[in-house]
């Protein structure tokens, strides 16, 4: 009780201190305040990406099995996994989600759809808050189609109806009947691609027997990873054999020891590459706090230097060391506690700091919180901070010498040392920040200011999915590639002549969208290429090169004449050519794969595929109108629409309505601003330029201050000698250097460690860097120059003070 009450009134003790010294509890609060919000905010990301588990029944049994090199599994592959598997104690799959058409009382809407067994749902371990979940008589085939909405969906657009579980909607063309709604705090455990961000289904049906799926396995309890992994490849490798012999030759022999999969517990798979650029953030956030730790323990040693009377009184009168301790502590702890709440708010007010991290969506981002665990992470993180503040100060505080303190000399020693190793830490770390950030930013800039062979501005993108007609002529093979062809073409002009487009054109595959069908075996006049033989394939229509601005380096576009029975054409960009003719002369060339014939017509600048950061892949157009003359059909294309006005988006109600006054159940996957879709590809390096800019401008302005406290702190203790030197003839300049040099050492030392540390530490980003290197002397010698500068600024402003010191006056108070 007693030790109870000394806390007691220490705590009462130090409230009374700071509120007669609100400037410097207002400094203290807020620099700790910005330190300790910035990691709570990073360290709610991190506990609802990385910490939380899934909100699924024994998620840590819960694995995600990818075929490679595409992630999906054939049923006859699923089929064999769930009868003979003795590892996993269920077996779940799923596609998607993609776009979809959804019409309900006449109205059409863009939806997120996925497939899903029938089991998917109980293997999960989620039950529909409304309604029943699939059952195994809902995948038979011939089985009524049925569906399920997801919470968000329901309340939108049925404003939440009991009634809804019955009724039949349109998805895509096909009539469902709703069975049910998934809860609330559901969420599909799926990953958006890069232009796709959309992750969670609005409708989920049942996927056929037949269909390729992603599969879900939980384990049976103590089984590891690494079992399943080598029984599940085991069981593939039987099945191809199997299929082999049975004369479906799915995989030649040579290829069944080639067999891969990827087998990982559903979180770690579903985080992907987040985790490391997660961590990345909270270990630049932990610089800033301790640059904000170091700079708060030099105003606690300035501030108590000032206090040396207080400190040799408390020992006249008996305080023991430990006593004069507690008390230090308890006021820097309150100082950082109290800085504590206002980081909760800016940890509160930044919740979205998500999408300043990730690119892709993860499991839980949308439902970042400040839980138990964030609060107590905070807590934790105030305590440390304050008593990481507070030792800073204790050596010294508590050796005092009562003799000194009645002659008037300095009654607390070896303070000035232990300011120039905490600036010398602010610069050391402030460095490393500041490098760190200028890479990215540099990164950055090249990704923006990188020619990507065509004009972004005033573009609207529109992917459109007709859908295959049920009265197409299945007996005709080419039938559904001519149906295709017309009606992407009809569809051009009709967008076309909407008041405000200048031009259109369309693609099976638009840029930075990535490239899926190929032609394999190439042969440009009968030369095989030294390496890669194969090269993705587009259709295209007339128009498009001209609508996307990119440019035809020799030969010429698609035209008229380019149709259903002409000779067969393409146009290759520069990448192919430089692979197939180094010489530069293609066009007029013939081009060969496998038995399909070509004529190369065009040869066009190279577009990225899907990112900047990488080389643009040798890539072979074709015309639409001669896609039913080969074996590759495209059932969805984007529309690229060139704009008068500078808003592209403005347009698109009036896209959407031209597209379904056709007809309301054709799909329209995506429709957007070109801008958009480039500034997506760079989200990442934006973003985190933008969050290493914001730590490091942060940790330049809390080391100025650091600065400027020693420098003040340096002339405050030598105010007699210098009042002394300029009654002695002491030039002005001379008394600056006297002070600059007390915080010059510091600063080089700090600058020199952190050149050091930050040499070590940029290997962390160096994946991340593009077009400059993690070493870059010339990044190295601004960081240097900008923080000297700044260094030196901070340290001019008390050393041109102290210069102007009237010595009778600061004679008088010392």
């Amino acid at each position: 009780m007693p030790r109870l009450r000394e806390v007691e009134q220490d705590l009462r003790y130090a409230v009374r201190t700071l509120r007669n010294s609100p400037g410097f509890a207002a400094i203290a609060v807020l620099t700790l305040g910005l330190g300790i919000g910035a990691n709570t905010a990073i360290f709610s990301v991190v506990n609802a990406v990385l910490l939380r588990p899934l909100p699924y029944r024994d998620p840590g049994s819960l694995v995600l099995v990818e075929n490679e090199p595409s992630p999906f599994a054939e049923s006859w592959l699923t089929a064999a996994w769930r009868d003979r598997g003795k590892t996993l104690s269920g077996v779940a799959g799923f596609d998607g989600p993609s776009p979809a058409t959804l019409v309900a009382s006449g109205e059409s809407e863009q939806v997120q759809s996925a497939f899903v067994t029938w089991n998917f749902l109980a293997l999960l371990g989620v039950d529909p808050t409304t309604g029943r979940d699939f059952t195994e008589a809902d995948a038979v085939p011939g089985a009524p189609p049925v569906a399920l909405l997801s919470h968000k969906l329901w309340t939108a657009r049925f404003g939440k109806d009991g009634s809804i579980v019955g009724r039949t909607i349109t998805i895509s063309g096909t009539a469902v009947t709703i069975v049910g709604v998934t809860p609330p705090a559901f969420r599909f455990p799926a990953t958006g691609a890069p232009l796709q961000l959309a992750t969670q289904p609005d409708v989920m049906r049942v996927a056929a027997q037949s269909q390729d799926l992603i599969v879900i396995g939980r384990l049976h309890h103590g089984i590891p990873v690494a079992v399943a992994a080598r029984e599940l490849l085991g069981i593939y490798k039987q099945a191809a054999a199997s299929l082999l012999d049975d004369g479906k030759p799915e995989f030649s022999e040579s290829e069944l020891d080639r067999l891969r999969l990827r087998v990982g517990l559903l979180q770690e798979r579903l985080v992907g590459n987040t985790r490391e650029r997660l961590w990345l953030a909270m270990g630049a956030v932990g610089f800033v706090l301790l640059v904000a730790c170091a700079n708060v323990a030099n105003l606690l040693l300035a501030r108590r230097s000032t206090r040396r009377w207080e400190m040799a009184v408390r020992t006249a009168l008996g305080a023991s060391r430990g006593r004069l301790v507690r008390f230090l502590l308890t006021e820097s702890v309150l100082l950082a506690f109290v800085g504590s709440v206002l980081g909760l708010v800016i940890a509160i007010s930044t919740s979205g700091v998500a999408r300043l991290v990730l690119t892709e969506r993860v499991p839980h981002i949308d439902t970042i919180a400040l839980d138990w665990w964030v609060l107590a992470f905070t807590m934790a993180t105030a305590a440390v901070t304050g008593m990481l503040c507070g030792l800073a100060s204790i050596p010294g505080a508590t050796r005092i010498n009562l003799a000194a303190v009645n002659h008037g000399t300095q009654a607390v020693t070896r303070r000035g040392r232990m300011h120039q190793v905490l600036l010398a830490t602010e610069i050391a770390v402030t460095f490393v920040l500041v490098v760190g950030a200028a890479l990215l930013v540099q990164t950055l800039w090249h990704l923006s200011t990188k020619d990507r062979g065509f004009q972004a501005d005033r573009l609207l993108t529109v992917r459109v999915s007709p859908g295959t007609p049920r009265d197409l002529d299945r007996t005709d093979r080419r039938a559904d590639s001519r149906y295709f062809a017309i009606f992407f073409t009809g569809l051009k002009d009709r967008l076309e002549r909407i008041p405000g487009v200048v031009s259109a054109g369309a693609v099976s595959r638009a840029p930075l969208a990535g490239t899926v069908s190929r032609l394999s075996n190439i042969t440009v006049d009968g030369r095989h290429a030294a390496g890669e033989s194969s090269a993705p394939v587009a259709f295209v229509t007339p128009g498009y090169l001209g609508t996307m601005r990119i440019p035809i380096i020799a030969g010429r576009d698609f035209d008229h004449r380019d149709q259903l029975g002409a000779e067969r054409v393409v146009i290759v960009n520069e990448a192919l050519q430089r692979r197939f003719a180094p010489d530069g002369h293609i066009v007029g060339a013939r081009m060969t794969a496998v038995v399909e014939g070509f004529t190369i017509v065009g040869v066009t600048a190279d577009v990225p595929d899907r990112s900047l950061r990488e080389l643009p892949e040798p890539l072979v157009m074709a015309p639409l109108a001669q896609m039913p003359a080969g074996h590759i059909t495209w059932t969805a294309l984007t529309f690229v629409l060139r704009t008068a006005g500078s808003d592209p988006l403005q347009l698109a109600p009036r896209v959407r309505k031209e597209i379904w006054a056709i007809n309301p159940n054709i799909v329209i996957s995506e429709i957007g601003a070109m801008d958009a879709r480039v500034a997506q590809t760079i989200r990442t390096e934006r973003d985190s330029a933008l969050l290493f800019g914001l730590f490091a401008i942060a940790a330049v302005v809390m080391a100025a201050i650091g600065v400027y406290g020693v420098g003040a702190y340096a002339a405050s203790q030598r105010t007699k000698e210098i009042a002394i030197r300029i009654a002695l003839g002491a030039v002005r300049r001379d008394v600056v250097w006297l002070v600059v040099q007390q915080t010059l050492v510091a600063t080089v030392i700090g600058t020199a460690v952190g050149v050091a540390s930050a040499a070590t530490a940029t290997r962390l980003v160096a994946s991340m860097v593009y077009g400059v290197t993690p070493l870059d002397p010339t990044t190295f010698a601004v960081g240097v120059f900008v923080l000297m500068s700044v260094a030196s600024a901070a340290a001019w402003v008390p050393a041109r003070r102290a210069s102007r010191t009237d010595p009778l006056i600061a004679l008088k108070q010392t």
